[in-house]
């Protein structure tokens, strides 16, 4: 069943993109050209004022640049006030946001190049340590 969910996820990303090509250009998530990802977390870092080294370190041991990426599964969720708890976590998009402990982020929001990477430098400049790999960093 997860295997299931997790694939309609990704059709519905690419199903995101492909709209994105029809939709006239106000109307976009995402901006029709190629996102450079790695510019756009430069960028990005610059505007929150938050390290942008610390930030390309993170999406780059987290999700190794793939927006696509769902991690986690082999975990549980054992938040209690989580909608999600007793079931696999599924870390998603660039930043592994996870639906155990974020369940507010919606798919589409999380595998989004754009609003996954606003949501995070919120939270990078806040408290980096939701990031499991900030540890590697600070060490």
């Amino acid at each position: 069943m997860e295997s299931i969910l997790n694939q309609l996820g990704k059709v519905l990303v690419e199903l995101q993109i492909v709209l994105n090509l029809l939709i006239p250009v106000q109307a976009q998530i995402l901006p029709p050209q190629v996102i450079n990802v790695k510019q756009l977390i430069i960028e990005k870092s610059e505007e929150y004022k938050v390290n942008p080294q610390l930030a390309l370190f993170i999406v780059q041991k987290e999700s190794n640049f793939d927006p696509l990426a769902i991690g986690d599964e082999h975990l549980t969720c054992n938040l209690s006030k989580s909608p999600n708890f007793g079931k696999p976590i599924r870390s998603r998009g660039l930043w592994q946001i996870s639906d155990c402990s974020n369940w507010e982020v919606s798919d589409l929001e999380a595998f989004d190049i754009v609003s996954s990477t606003l949501w995070a430098m919120k939270r990078l400049k806040e408290k980096p340590s939701i990031w499991s790999v900030y540890r590697d960093w600070v060490n």
